[in-house]
C-alpha cells in the first residue's frame, strides 16, 4: 500500500484523467487530505474520498492540517515526525505576492529541513508583468496576428487567464478579440478555483472573469479548427515549454507568420523547443519536419510561481522558532542550489549542504 500526502485541491488534480494515467495504476493509495486551519471538508471530503476510491483505488482518506506553500493551488509543505525528531520538506515554494495564490505559510520548527532551490540564483523583476503583457497584446493585434501562449495546464494557464481578464478590464485587450483556452486539463484545473477559494486570493468575481468570453476547447477537432481561422486572436495551450501537446500544431501553423507572436511565460529548460525559440533559432522541428520561425518570440519574466532567492530567505525568516540543525538543498540546478546553500548559511548560520543523489542523512 502506498500513502500519498496531499490536499483536497491536489487530490482533485491527481484524479484528472491526464495526470492520473499510468502513475497510479495498480497502486492502493491512502490520501491524507490537508486542510487549512479551521477548514471544514467533511461533506466535500467524503465526495473526494469516493471519487478517489473510484478513480485511483484509494482505500481511505485522512484529514490533516499542513502549512500552505503557494506555488500551485493546494500545494503544501510537509512536516514529518516520529514523535522525537521532525523533518520539514518545503516542496515547491510559492511567491509572497503571487497574483492568484496565497503566500506560503510559515514553517513549523524542525530538526532537518529540505528546501527547494529552483530559482535560487535569480531575482524576479519588480516590474508589473501586466504592463509587459499589455505591450505584447497591442503589438500583435496591431499587426493583425495571432498570439500563441504556451502554458502549463496547472498554474501558468490560470495566471494567463487572469492577466487576460485584467487586460480586458484595462482596455489592452478589446472585447471583440477571440480568446481560446485549448487544453482539457487546464480547463479542469481552472475550475478548481471555483471550488477552493481557501487556497487562492481571488474574489468570486475575479474567478468568474477568468472564464468570461473564453472559448473553452476540449475536443481535438475544436483545437484543429482554431488554426483555420484568420482573424487576430489569442490561443492559450499546453505545454509551457512547447515540448508536446496541442500547442505544437498551433506553432506549426503560426510560427512562420511575421504578424504573430509566441509568448512564453516562464523558464524554458535547455534542450526544449521553448528554449531554442527564446534564444533565436530560425526554425524548429515539429511533427518530423522543420518549421521556420518568423513570428515575434517573447519571454515574459515575472510570472514564475517559484520563490526566488530573496523570497526564500524572507520566508525562512518569517517562520517563528525555525532553527534546524541541518539543511539540505534540493530541486535546483547546481549553481542555484549552491547559491541557496551559501545564502542560508550566511544569513542564519545554519549548517547547510547541497543534497547529493544517492546519499543517506540522519534526521
Amino acid at each position: 500500500m502506498k500513502t500519498l500526502l496531499t490536499t483536497a485541491a491536489i487530490a482533485c488534480l491527481a484524479a484528472l484523467p491526464v495526470s492520473a494515467q499510468g502513475y497510479f495504476e495498480g497502486k492502493t493509495i491512502t490520501y491524507i487530505i490537508a486542510t487549512n486551519p479551521g477548514g471544514n471538508y467533511d461533506a466535500y471530503g467524503r465526495l473526494i474520498g469516493r471519487h478517489l476510491e473510484e478513480k485511483l483505488g484509494a482505500d481511505r482518506v485522512i484529514f490533516k492540517n499542513l502549512p500552505g506553500a503557494g506555488h500551485i493551488i493546494g500545494a503544501t509543505c510537509a512536516s514529518i515526525t516520529d514523535g522525537h525528531r521532525r523533518l520539514a520538506v518545503s516542496g515547491d515554494v510559492g511567491r509572497p505576492e503571487d497574483p492568484l495564490l496565497r503566500p506560503p505559510a510559515p514553517l513549523p520548527p524542525c530538526d532537518r529541513l529540505l528546501i527547494e532551490s529552483t530559482y535560487g540564483n535569480r531575482h524576479h523583476p519588480e516590474t508589473d508583468p501586466l504592463d509587459a503583457f499589455g505591450d505584447v497584446l497591442r503589438r500583435t493585434l496591431q499587426r493583425g496576428g495571432v498570439l500563441i501562449i504556451p502554458a502549463f495546464a496547472v498554474g501558468r494557464a490560470q495566471i494567463v487567464l487572469h492577466l487576460l481578464a485584467e487586460a480586458r478590464r484595462r482596455g489592452d485587450l478589446p472585447a471583440g478579440v477571440p480568446v481560446a483556452l485549448d487544453s482539457p486539463m487546464a480547463l479542469d484545473a481552472t475550475e478548481l478555483f471555483l471550488r477552493h477559494a481557501e487556497d487562492h486570493r481571488l474574489s468570486p468575481d475575479a474567478v468568474a472573469a477568468m472564464f468570461d468570453g473564453i472559448d473553452l476547447v476540449r475536443d481535438p477537432q475544436g483545437s484543429r479548427a482554431l488554426d483555420e481561422r484568420v482573424e487576430p486572436r489569442i490561443i492559450v495551450s499546453a505545454s509551457g515549454m512547447a515540448t508536446g501537446g496541442r500547442v505544437l500544431h498551433h506553432l506549426e501553423r503560426f510560427a512562420g507568420d511575421r504578424r504573430c507572436t509566441v509568448l512564453f511565460t516562464g523558464f524554458q529548460a535547455p534542450g526544449t523547443r521553448g528554449d531554442a525559440m527564446v534564444h533565436g533559432v530560425d526554425e524548429i522541428k515539429v511533427f518530423g519536419r522543420y518549421v521556420p520561425v518568423r513570428a515575434e518570440v517573447v519571454l515574459l519574466d515575472g510570472l514564475s510561481a517559484h520563490a526566488d532567492r530573496s523570497e526564500l530567505l524572507r520566508w525562512l525568516a518569517s517562520s517563528p522558532g525555525l532553527a534546524p540543525e541541518a539543511v539540505s538543498v534540493v530541486h535546483g540546478e547546481p549553481a542555484a542550489a549552491d547559491e541557496v546553500r551559501r545564502s542560508i548559511h550566511d544569513r542564519f548560520g545554519w549548517s547547510t549542504e547541497v543534497a547529493v543523489e544517492g546519499t543517506t542523512v540522519d534526521v
